[in-house]
């Protein structure tokens, strides 16, 4: 069912550059050549919709007054975190751990709160093919109790134990970051390179255990403001970002629509419906005519109590099964048979309509190549599939790809930009950091 990757080798090349400016930390990654057989990938994908249910299984819903307060700081330097995608579907970087420091390529995830890595007394056969935390080799490493982690994900399962220590992303240094060492992992991590993950989701003030490192680095003052945002490119040519503190406006055009989140400890907000837009001469399309779909079928752009999660760590976009089975009907899409949520179709995007997301006030319109994924020459993906999350859809980076994407932590909201891809990045900086990385090849699934 898998590509395996464990003879894919990691290799680094710090680049030093200068230029005018304010000081940006990049770490851009590169991806080897990997999984590009369509069989795989939608297994994969399937996989990965199979996973986000166990990963919002736990949903906690907060009153706005009982978040924590953000300090101010200082006005600093903003980080980057460069990122580069491959074939569309994985975004990812660099993690150091202890110190001296030990590094780990992690996927940062705006689904989650948890963050983990493999620990060195990991003796499942996953843990020989990752970078694998050494406590005893780090002067700052401290135990946090004897509670155990685990978290369920089907095969990729992991358990380990608590602990902190000095975590570092880019030029941010994190002293008592909470994290999990894994002692014990399932067998889905046998093959995917990723060793371990970054939540950026919210974490719960009654449980300390569960504070984001992007929470630490708010309490703690290391960044300007209590905000990240990401740029998903759609090309594997092209540098994706993450950035830490504040957001880069030459990623995006235009100005910023917020949306707001519910009280939730994850990045969720409200989803009126979806309207698809036929393009002339469609053949399946109602004779050119629009055709409007809805939370639970009725209308489009109703007022519902649907939420939408914005997920950095899932591929597709997740809607409800009569959306996705409309949806899908009108773009010539179907699956290979009915256990599976994901939907294939033609490559060919001629005379695909447009579709558009309602999210709070705001429509978001996605073209044709923006939700075809690209297979082999006979079949594509579509980019609609079948949510396992109840009356909750999902947006992931099918949709981030398109709209660049700022998560404010202190005002509790999404603001979206059309993004804009750069072909010549600027180089910024008196001393920009350039760390080149080889990464993965397959998705994320799910976590």
């Amino acid at each position: 069912m898998w590509v395996n990757f464990s003879s894919q080798l990691l290799s680094l090349v710090v680049t030093l550059t200068s230029a005018a400016g304010s000081h940006l930390n990049h770490v851009p990654l590169h991806a080897p050549h990997g999984l590009h057989n369509l069989v795989d990938l939608g297994e994969a994908l399937d996989e990965q919709i199979f996973l986000v249910q166990v990963k919002y299984s736990k949903s906690t819903r907060v009153l706005p007054e009982t978040r924590q307060e953000f300090v101010g700081v200082e006005k600093r330097e903003l980080t980057k975190q460069r990122l580069t995608n491959h074939v569309n579907s994985m975004y990812y970087g660099t993690l150091s751990l202890g110190t001296p420091p030990q590094e780990f390529q992690v996927l940062f995830d705006t689904g989650s709160v948890d963050m983990w890595v493999p620990s060195v007394k990991c003796d499942s056969s996953p843990c020989l093919f990752k970078r694998r935390y050494n406590n005893t080799h780090s002067s700052t490493y401290q135990p946090r109790g004897t509670d155990e982690f685990r978290a369920g994900y089907g095969t990729g399962f992991v358990s380990g134990v608590q602990c902190e220590d000095t975590a570092r992303i880019g030029d941010i240094i994190v002293p008592h970051q909470p994290f999990s060492e894994c002692t014990t992992m399932g067998p889905y991590f046998s093959t995917v390179p990723i060793d371990g993950i970054v939540g950026l989701a919210f974490g719960s003030q009654d449980n300390p255990r569960s504070v984001s490192i992007f929470e630490s680095m708010v309490s703690q003052g290391t960044v300007e403001r209590p905000v990240f945002s990401f740029y998903l490119s759609s090309s594997s040519h092209k540098h994706s970002e993450l950035v830490l503190g504040g957001s880069d406006p030459t990623h995006y055009q235009g100005s910023l629509r917020y949306v707001n989140l519910l009280h939730s400890l994850h990045w969720e907000v409200g989803f009126r419906g979806i309207n698809v837009i036929s393009n002339i001469g469609n053949p399946t399309a109602n004779h050119g005519l629009s055709t409007t779909l809805a939370t639970g079928g009725s209308s489009t752009f109703s007022l519902t109590d649907a939420t939408a999660l914005i997920d950095t760590g899932t591929t597709l976009i997740l809607l409800d099964s009569k959306e996705a089975n409309a949806i899908n009907e009108l773009l010539g899409a179907s699956k290979d048979n009915q256990k599976s949520n994901v939907y294939y179709m033609h490559c060919n995007q001629t005379h695909l309509p447009t579709v558009e997301i309602q999210l709070g006030n705001e429509i978001f319109s996605l073209r044709p190549d923006i939700y075809v994924i690209q297979g082999d020459r006979q079949r594509c993906i579509s980019g609609f599939a079948t949510s396992p999350l109840s009356n909750t859809r999902v947006l992931g980076t099918v949709f981030l790809r398109h709209y660049y994407a700022v998560f404010d932590m202190k005002l509790r909201r999404i603001g979206f930009g059309k993004s804009f891809d750069r072909s010549n990045l600027r180089e910024y900086g008196r001393a920009n950091v350039v760390v080149k990385l080889t990464p993965c090849v397959s998705r994320y699934l799910g976590f």
